[in-house]
């Protein structure tokens, strides 16, 4: 798993560093957009990139898929 937080560098993390991460076979990658106050997880990686993403909000938390038991509450990320 990588965590990725990105500030100004939006762009950078996801179009040019998120797809080497994938072709890698990073099983998740998650990118923490401070500006838009969010939270993009990518997994099921491949050589085109990752299969499957999902975006997360304030009051929302992640778990890591291969350790669910843990949970990250975005709130206190971004306050």
């Amino acid at each position: 798993m990588l965590v990725e937080v990105a500030d100004a560098t939006l762009t950078y993390h996801s179009r040019i560093k998120l797809p080497l991460y994938a072709q890698a076979g990073i099983v998740e990658t998650w990118i923490v957009d401070v500006q838009s106050q969010r939270t993009e997880c990518f997994h099921a990686p491949s050589a085109s990139g990752y299969q499957k993403s999902r975006t997360y909000a304030h009051g929302n938390s992640i778990s890591p898929l291969l350790l669910p038991p843990v949970s990250v509450t975005l709130d206190p990320v971004f306050s």
